[in-house]
């Protein structure tokens, strides 16, 4: 479904890298809003605003970092892959399935 060869060497492109570090550049100023309006400084307390509000600017913080971040770095840009991605396997790890069982 999706080629990560092709987004490695589309982000390689000196347009395209640039291009990813300008939406990575206006990710980090959503982020900054984010924490701008939980600190409190959007105008009213943000313990005063729905919990809908407040959940959403919590997820639209990690989500803008992380893709923002990601972007930056030139890797893949979904926050459970960006926070795995580089985790060895460990020495002692064995995959099994079912049937071998």
């Amino acid at each position: 479904m999706f080629n990560n060869e092709a987004l490695q060497s589309a982000l390689q492109q000196p347009w395209t890298s640039v291009y990813a570090k300008v939406v990575a550049l206006v990710l980090v100023y959503g982020a900054i809003v984010h924490i701008g309006n939980i600190a409190g400084f959007a105008g009213r307390p943000w313990l005063s605003t729905p919990l809908l509000w407040r959940g959403m600017d919590v997820a639209l913080l990690s989500f803008d970092l992380t893709v923002a971040i990601a972007l930056w770095l030139g890797r893949k840009f979904t926050p459970i892959v960006v926070l795995s991605a580089d985790c060895p396997p460990t020495s002692g790890s064995k995959t099994t399935s079912r049937s071998q069982q």
